[in-house]
């Protein structure tokens, strides 16, 4: 098994005291998703008689994979949104500050995420990674957490060599304010092996050994013949 190292930075005495290194992200499943149901319009299996099946996004491997690959980076305090006269103010009460500021012009030219708006912050990466020869990570807001307030650029870091940390930028929900609590994902680390790629259009479907017969069964299928476990620890 692949090794990902965490460490804090001592940069400021206080980190190792107040900040806490990523988890698994299968560790932070929301609760939304463990309280979705498999099948939506009913409680059990439902086959329509043009072949639909009532499965929800529950039954989904790829988005469950999204939710639960890498690394999740959370949240050491809470940080007040407070809006005034039009302007957006953050504040906290920790002795380890949770962001940094980035310079105005920083993303001139940038659409803004609809819904969102920039207040020129980055999140503080206080613990850096070292990733084995020939992997990189992508650093990115938390996959499918369509509920969280923040939303973080992205980013690809090859961390096979050295990795100070430093901040990933984010942009706040327009017009929200309140409390966005200590422990609140705010990042997702996925590491990756780094490949040489080149792309063919083909004119048919490629040979496989696994024939693409997914309306074989009601449910299931690309679990059973697809589907490769991913394992973060």
């Amino acid at each position: 098994m692949k090794k990902i190292k965490f460490w804090a930075l001592t940069e400021n005495s206080e980190v190792p005291n107040f900040v806490n290194p990523p988890v698994p992200a299968k560790k932070e499943v929301p609760k939304w998703y463990s309280e979705m149901k498999r099948y939506y319009f009913g409680d059990k299996l439902e086959v329509a008689d043009n072949g639909a099946v009532n499965l929800g996004v529950k039954a989904c491997m790829p988005f469950y994979d999204a939710l639960t690959s890498g690394y999740v980076v959370k949240l050491h305090c809470d940080v007040l949104v407070e809006i005034n006269d039009s302007k957006t103010f953050v504040k906290w009460t920790s002795k380890v500050s949770p962001v940094s500021p980035r310079a105005e012009g920083l993303f001139i030219g940038m659409p803004e995420p609809a819904g969102f708006k920039n207040l020129n912050l980055a999140w503080e990466l206080f613990f850096p990674f070292l990733l084995p020869d020939g992997y990189s990570a992508l650093v990115t807001q938390p996959l499918n957490r369509t509920e969280l307030v923040t939303f973080a650029t992205s980013g690809i870091v090859d961390a096979d060599s050295i990795n100070g940390g430093g901040g990933i930028p984010f942009f706040i929900k327009k017009d929200f304010s309140g409390i966005i609590p200590a422990g609140t994902p705010i990042l997702q680390i996925i590491p990756f092996k780094r490949d040489s790629w080149n792309m063919e259009v083909l004119e048919k479907p490629p040979i496989t050994n696994i024939k693409w017969t997914p309306h074989n069964k009601i449910s299931g299928w690309y679990k059973l013949n697809v589907w490769k476990r991913k394992n973060f620890e």
